[in-house]
């Protein structure tokens, strides 16, 4: 889970009041929920457990059909757990991975609500069951889109819809430290100073610079 989020998935940067906040862009309790579904419902004699990451969607398989009588309509309401493999089940709860059998698809959905984040689908396929989990705010970001939540409710950030994401980092840097250097944002960036100037300048509707490049400050602009 530590791997997957921080080689593959992006924390986008806002602030609420003066705090920093660096959430994960998928639920991070729902994401590790899918995880361990996954795992506790495999078929322990097939294959392995398959994980795509693209850049609108993770695409998660494990090997394995639906209980008898089960659909994937079934696993998002209320239902008796039927864990293919109820000794690791039995560890992932006692460990703490997993609060109470039947609910973990509720659980998923909830954090997604909570996030106003369109829900992943689940589907049967291949002998086995897939998760989908859409990439939103990775694609609204690389795209310059605004994020469409599963109700239609829009979530572009001020001043930010438009940014991708090493954008993101230099305003990031400047709202920590109005004083930073283009040197120091470079270094932080591991870029030229160059490639600063350049991505500084696509910014000038929402930070200027106050004073000589030595010596003076970045303020955010309001709009």
């Amino acid at each position: 889970m530590q791997v997957l989020s921080d080689k593959y998935l992006i924390r986008p940067i806002h602030y609420e009041g003066l705090q920093r906040k660096e959430p994960l862009e998928i639920p991070q309790d729902a994401l590790r929920e899918i995880i361990f579904n996954s795992i506790v419902h495999k078929l322990q004699i097939g294959t392995w457990n398959q994980m795509s990451v693209y850049d609108d969607h993770i695409h998660l398989w494990n090997e394995g059909a639906l209980p008898e009588d089960y659909t994937v309509e079934t696993l998002m309401s209320k239902h008796i757990s039927k864990a293919r493999n109820p000794k690791i089940a039995h560890a992932f709860f006692l460990a703490g991975f997993i609060e109470a059998w039947g609910r973990g698809y509720e659980k998923i959905m909830g954090e997604f609500d909570k996030a106003n984040l369109k829900h992943p689908t689940f589907r049967e396929e291949h002998g086995g069951v897939s998760a989908i989990i859409p990439r939103e705010i990775f694609m609204s970001i690389r795209g310059g889109q605004s994020v469409t939540g599963k109700n239609g409710a829009k979530n572009g950030a001020k001043n930010g819809a438009n940014l991708n994401a090493r954008q993101m980092g230099i305003l990031a840097m400047i709202k920590d430290n109005p004083t930073i250097s283009l040197d120091a944002i470079a270094e932080k960036l591991g870029v030229g100073t160059t490639t600063v100037d350049r991505e500084i300048k696509k910014l000038n509707n929402i930070i200027k610079r106050v004073g000589p490049r030595n010596g003076g400050y970045w303020e955010i602009v309001e709009k």
